[in-house]
């Protein structure tokens, strides 16, 4: 006999990197804002939790266990002559205010895939928050007011699948929002509580299977080998951002998180990208996520990288260096062509990549890609950020991610 009405899950989740859930609208100053709730505060959406969710189940779990149970209806859809709610309920998670978190602007670009330079009209923007310090909690109950059309038995399948994607969560993590596929919205469970309990050991699910292959980034700015000069990286931050050690710069502030640096995981995929379709397999682009000529919906693609963070960075590895347009003839600085950029020194960077395993690319193929990345690697045929840095570039893995965590992002 069931006595509550409810069965509570809390999952406390830490985010990683910088979270951006959009509402389909921008800002006086042209970024697409935050979605926020009637008193003000950031939150992530039920409905975009319970989508993360089954998704996750989907991939965890084969097709044989999961959607063939008429339960696995009663959570996902109506089933026909029968409309009631579904027996997972799913809260909304709140962030914070706007006073709790730093919030900035991140600029993007969209590429032109003939011509290798940004498209006319394709700078976008939009508001994020950042990941120092972000906890949140997502709340998922087992609505036993549903008793009428579970039984006790499904109701301890739920209870099965709720702890099976906390698993999955605390071993691979969870994308949340938009782009995440190019470093947004990760994030990472950390603790789990039932009932108000907290459930130190979650066992492995039979029949268990990893949704990714898990790959270590590094990224080291320095001298170049041989004596050819020193490396500067510079990643142009927001129209919302500052220089993290206070230089007045307004022309290119190295893109920060208010307290930390970081290389965007997008700027890392786009060079990786443009390698690859220069030197490798046209198949490799479609990994990344390119559109195809002829198709006009375009997809994520099944290769992520995470935002990468220094391990190894102080303030004095940022320098401000004012720079100016020469005429190409007499070498004369123009009247008003001076400006002040940050340029980064001397520092190495971590983070992840991971690629989904699916149909449609085989496990040797994904080798076979990752085989040349680092060959471009090892030849420095990898530029990033503005003026084409030439950093090193490492790709460590695959490894288990159950194993002690391979970065600090």
């Amino acid at each position: 006999m069931i006595e509550n009405y409810q069965t509570k899950y809390k999952f406390e989740m830490k985010l990683k990197t910088a979270l951006h859930i959009g509402i389909g609208e921008e800002s006086p100053i042209g970024a697409a804002k935050i979605y926020q709730n009637g008193a003000g505060e950031y939150c992530i959406p039920g409905t975009t939790i319970a989508g993360i969710f089954f998704d996750t189940l989907a991939n965890i779990l084969p097709d044989k266990i999961i959607k063939n149970k008429k339960l696995w209806l009663k959570c996902t859809q109506n089933e026909k002559d029968n409309f009631y709610g579904s027996p997972l309920i799913f809260r909304t998670s709140i962030l914070g205010s706007k006073n709790d978190l730093i919030i900035q602007i991140r600029d993007r670009v969209k590429i032109n895939n003939e011509t290798k330079t940004a498209e006319y009209g394709a700078k976008f923007s939009y508001w994020e928050i950042e990941p120092e310090n972000v906890t949140f909690d997502i709340d998922i109950y087992i609505d036993r007011l549903s008793i009428r059309h579970i039984s006790n038995p499904e109701h301890k399948i739920l209870e099965n699948w709720i702890e099976a994607v906390a698993y999955s969560w605390q071993k691979e993590g969870i994308l949340i929002g938009a782009f995440s596929s190019s470093g947004n919205g990760w994030a990472k469970l950390i603790n789990i509580k039932k009932e108000n309990k907290e459930i130190n050991n979650l066992n492995k699910p039979e029949h268990y299977k990893d949704i990714f292959k898990h790959y270590t980034l590094e990224i080291k700015i320095g001298d170049e080998k041989d004596s050819y000069g020193t490396n500067a990286l510079l990643i142009k931050g927001g129209d919302s951002h500052e220089s993290i050690i206070d230089n007045r710069v307004i022309d290119g502030v190295f893109i920060n998180t208010g307290k930390r640096v970081f290389i965007p995981g997008s700027s890392v995929k786009g060079a990786f990208s443009f390698f690859m379709e220069k030197y490798g397999e046209p198949d490799w682009a479609k990994l990344l996520g390119k559109d195809e000529k002829d198709n006009p919906i375009e997809y994520a693609g099944d290769f992520f990288v995470q935002d990468l963070f220094p391990i190894d960075y102080n303030d004095n590895h940022i320098i401000q260096i004012e720079r100016h347009a020469e005429d190409e003839f007499t070498r004369a600085v123009f009247g008003t062509s001076k400006f002040n950029e940050e340029r980064l020194f001397h520092t190495k960077f971590k983070g992840k990549v991971l690629i989904r395993k699916n149909d449609r690319f085989k496990p040797d193929e994904i080798e076979e890609m990752i085989k040349f990345l680092k060959q471009g690697m090892k030849h420095h045929l990898i530029p990033l950020g503005a003026n084409s840095c030439f950093p090193e570039f490492d790709i460590l893995g695959p490894y288990n991610p159950a194993k002690k965590e391979e970065n600090n992002g």
